[in-house]
């Protein structure tokens, strides 16, 4: 175990642990014995640390778990199991193949005994997985998908990190994920602009949309509509009626628009 202070003090231990490698090519296994975990949280109480995080890099991908996720995992009575697994592109619905091509598509899980944890006390966890752009794709057009219950691919806030040749996401719990290409060409929008980038990385995210398949229209202006329906897409509230809440207090803004 090992321990390091950032400039605002906080103090962070990390534990590295050795992965095996599964009976099948692409699959690594990380036993966490309960006495690791009991340690983690012993050294911080110690030293009121504000943060501790778990790291673990199998080659497949490497996972960060925050303090609070490591308490979710340690609230276990028995020893955990990390797995992490490359999957076919098969093993997914034929409707959620059409932006993956041959990328990666990587399966996570935790186990404790017989029960799988899935969600760490609403904590974030951080991923990385190692990938090479091909000769004709742009960095801010790699995405991150999961694969929800019913096969629909769902982005997850992600982006690829030219530096470390690697995609770095974040995730609240653990699926299959699946690295993507979403490239939206405008027309209106050359390389060389100094908003292009900003244009890409946003749109390959359908954070933003043009006013037609390949019109963007970069020098209009923002409707109060369109700015308050970007915000609530990226915060999940878009209005659909299933929590009950009323979005239609304004006269002028209709239930269906």
């Amino acid at each position: 175990m090992t321990s390091g202070t950032a400039a605002d003090g906080t103090t962070t231990y990390s534990v590295k642990i050795q992965a095996t490698a599964g009976k099948k090519a692409g699959a690594a296994i990380v036993k966490l014995d309960s006495t690791v975990i009991s340690d983690l949280v012993r050294k911080v109480k110690q030293a009121e640390a504000a943060r501790v995080e778990q790291k673990l890099n199998t080659g497949i991908a490497a996972i960060t778990f925050t303090s609070k996720a490591v308490a979710a995992i340690g609230n276990a009575a028995e020893d955990s199991t990390i797995r992490i697994k490359k999957l076919a592109l098969l093993s997914l619905p034929d409707k959620a193949r059409s932006n993956l091509g041959d990328r990666p598509v990587v399966d996570f899980s935790v186990t404790a005994g017989n029960a799988e944890i899935t969600a760490f006390n609403g904590e974030i966890v951080k991923i990385s997985v190692p990938y090479t752009p091909k000769a004709n794709e742009k960095s801010k057009a790699i995405v991150v998908y999961y694969s929800d219950q019913t096969g629909n691919l769902q982005l997850v806030n992600g982006g690829y990190d030219a530096a470390a040749e690697k995609v770095n996401f974040q995730t609240s719990h653990f699926s299959n994920y699946a690295l993507g290409y979403n490239e939206i060409k405008f027309n209106d929008v050359a390389p060389g602009n100094w908003y292009s980038g900003a244009v890409d990385y946003l749109a390959a995210r359908e954070v933003v949309k043009g006013v037609s398949s390949y019109v963007f229209a970069p020098e209009a202006q923002v409707k109060r509509a369109d700015f308050l329906y970007n915000i609530m897409k990226q915060l999940n509230r878009l209005p659909d009626g299933s929590n009950g809440q009323s979005y239609d207090s304004f006269k002028d803004v209709s239930a269906v628009a």
